[in-house]
């Protein structure tokens, strides 16, 4: 998090939109999208076939590898008859880029694939500590189903009983290069033990999502570790990691005018003076329309997440899965649809988010510093996004942990189904002998929770404003 930091002119754009809640367009992106893409089907995929693939391995420059088709597979059940939709084919790639990377690396997911001149797919998953040149490609006529889920916000809401894991994908067809593997599993993370078990007994390859780690920058340890573990608890398979401090972060000031397939992007839950960011690569752009990532990221279905290029500053080898180092730049954009086959959205448009100001006022110290973050307004994660943010505004407001008395005031502005706009104002006064910057901010975790999860009728908060005064100081009196 950043000192003393005042809203940035991006941010202010965004909080403009998001008290209005309303989309905005960015035309200079915007009308640097279009161009037909030729695609090839599945069916025209076949074993031998060779092509090139296109991503970033360091800063912005496109850079092409060699792709060769070693085997078509189909998701199927090994153990009853339910088949579940959907294919993969298996790839091996190489070449200068490859030899760079280390193989395919954690943040090339969604890196496209041509073959014949047509946009054949996308890297989706690699071959986790085996041959780092063997992955999986998720075919692009899949991919461009995920553009029916892009829908208008008053129609209804789609089932989402097809959002389920796949158990195994087996080959229709394959190369003597794949072996006398029957087939493939591929899972989200490192795979445990028992997956590594199932695997061997019945001769399947395990690969995992080439999509590189969502890092989160500007938490100290504590609150790092506190929002890693409430992710965990609440059931959200994503895998968070803490940001290098010797990486700096140039997140609103980097920009690409003409977005192409095959440049690094980034998703984000969390932006501004905090950033919670999972990077990959755009795999197809059309107008405004675009698919990435080429596997889902929290296989959330329908959301809104922030959508943005990134800056790749180095890609690391790992034993397990190499792996790409970057930063988020200039908002550009929405993701809406997060689901098996890739991510998708829309170039040009605001997503939904919730801008927070705090203000730190140490009053030991005479020190007052102001923090600005925004967060997707997803309800299921919005209260740990919430306390994370909030509790590391005032420990490094006050620059310590520990004993304290707070006031702490704070405004609520949002928007119900039903009632319309409403505001929850409030000031309520806090002391505790261990840790105040968590018993402050309580009650503003339990209203916003509160207001997140209503049962009754849905309703969004938009804009969050706190100002904390602080002193280590006890107010307590004895009565005797």
């Amino acid at each position: 998090m950043h000192r003393d930091k005042k809203i940035s002119p991006v941010y202010s754009l965004l909080i403009s939109a998001a008290a209005a809640a309303v989309f905005f367009l960015f035309p200079a992106l915007a009308a640097a999208a279009g161009g037909d893409e030729q695609i090839m089907k599945l069916g025209d995929i076949k074993t031998g076939m060779t092509g090139v693939g296109r991503t970033v391995v360091s800063g912005s420059l496109i850079e092409e590898f060699d792709v060769e088709v070693l085997g078509v597979l189909k998701n199927n059940k090994l153990d009853d008859a339910l088949q579940i939709s959907g294919s993969s084919v298996l790839v091996k790639v190489s070449g200068e880029v490859i030899i760079k990377s280390g193989g395919i690396a954690a943040g090339m997911s969604g890196s496209p694939v041509y073959i014949d001149g047509k946009l054949a797919g996308a890297v989706s998953s690699g071959w986790i500590m085996t041959d780092h040149t063997i992955g999986l490609m998720t075919p692009i006529e899949e991919m461009l189903g995920l553009f029916k889920y892009i829908k208008p916000a008053d129609k209804k809401k789609i089932d989402v009983n097809g959002l389920i894991d796949r158990d195994a994908m087996l080959f229709i067809e394959k190369s003597p290069a794949a072996g006398n593997y029957r087939g493939v599993i591929t899972r989200s993370g490192p795979p445990d033990g028992e997956t590594l078990r199932y695997a061997a007994r019945n001769g399947l390859m395990v690969f995992q999502n080439a999509a590189a780690p969502v890092v989160v920058a500007g938490l100290n340890e504590r609150n790092y570790g506190r929002l890693k573990n409430m992710m965990k608890k609440r059931g959200h398979d994503i895998s968070l990691v803490s940001s290098p401090q010797t990486v700096r972060d140039d997140s609103g000031d980097f920009e690409i005018p003409d977005l192409r397939p095959g440049h690094a992007i980034a998703l984000q839950l969390v932006r501004g003076d905090i950033n919670v960011t999972a990077i990959g690569t755009l795999t197809y752009l059309k107008e405004n329309k675009f698919l990435a990532f080429a596997h889902s990221f929290m296989k959330k279905g329908d959301c809104s997440f922030f959508f943005a290029p990134a800056n790749i500053y180095h890609c690391f080898f790992s034993h397990e899965m190499p792996f790409k180092i970057g930063t988020p730049g200039k908002l550009t954009g929405s993701v809406l649809v997060d689901r098996n086959e890739g991510i998708a959205g829309l170039i040009g448009l605001s997503p939904k988010v919730a801008t927070v100001r705090a203000a730190v006022v140490d009053l030991d110290n005479g020190v007052k510093r102001e923090f600005c973050t925004q967060l997707v307004r997803d309800r299921t994660m919005f209260s740990e996004l919430l306390q994370a943010v909030l509790t590391q505004a005032v420990d490094e407001g006050i620059n310590r942990q520990g004993a304290g008395f707070a006031r702490a005031s704070y405004k609520m502005t949002g928007r119900s189904e039903k009632s319309g706009e409403f505001v929850i104002e409030r000031r309520n006064y806090h002391y505790d002998l261990y840790d105040i910057a968590s018993v402050a901010i309580d009650e503003i975790l339990g209203v916003a929770n509160a207001v997140a999860l209503n049962q009754f009728e849905k309703a969004d908060i938009y804009d969050i404003d706190v100002t904390f005064e602080i002193s280590e100081q006890s107010p307590c009196a004895k009565v005797s």
